[in-house]
């Protein structure tokens, strides 16, 4: 199951349980509730991705081996008897420059493939309701029956960026809101306030 929160940590705060409907009464001190998208379920989960080692390497030696099989290929494929390091100067730039565009491509492939991953995953809840509920000294996140808690002590950096609004609690994981969620500006501010620390 899939939600609107990507999580890194196994056990602790920030690790997601099943949210059977029941919890202990805490006041709310403010909460958003709105309609999810597929892409803003899948949100958290790309960024958090894109930003990991796993990615990073990857990414990389995707590049190296895309722009070595070009060479090695056209060099196969135009060399002759006398063609040897002129023909292999000729064609290195066409192996540097499939390997950025490489590069450069490799972050939308991921980020669609995480995309299509989440709707295969949850495909009969989309739209999800999704809610933010501040509660004393934490963050609830609920969103297609899976609740995640964050302490807000764990907060390290809030980013507004390509209409989210990013709250990421370092090593614990990360949540994106859709900027579209607040009424205005001083709503937003107002979220904000509440979760500062």
């Amino acid at each position: 199951m899939m939600q609107t929160v990507a999580v890194t940590s196994k056990n602790g705060i920030g690790h997601p349980t099943p949210f059977s409907g029941f919890v202990m009464a805490t006041p709310i001190i403010m909460k958003l509730e709105y309609e999810s998208t597929l892409p803003e379920l899948a949100e958290p989960h790309i960024r958090l991705f894109l930003r990991s080692d796993t990615f990073r390497k990857q990414r990389l030696n995707s590049s190296l081996v895309s722009g070595i099989v070009l060479i090695a290929f056209l060099y196969l494929t135009y060399s002759g008897p006398h063609s040897g390091i002129v023909l292999a100067l000729s064609i290195i730039p066409f192996g540097f420059l499939i390997a950025a565009i490489t590069y450069w491509a490799y972050k939308h492939i991921v980020a669609h493939r995480i995309l299509k991953y989440v709707e295969r995953e949850i495909a009969d809840e989309i739209p999800a309701m999704a809610s933010y509920a501040v509660e004393s000294s934490q963050l609830v996140c609920r969103s297609a029956g899976v609740e995640i808690t964050f302490s807000l002590d764990d907060i390290d950096q809030v980013n507004e960026e390509n209409g989210y609004v990013e709250l990421s609690f370092g090593k614990r994981g990360l949540c994106t809101i859709p900027s579209r969620v607040f009424d205005s500006d001083s709503h937003k501010s107002e979220f904000l306030s509440k979760i500062s620390r």
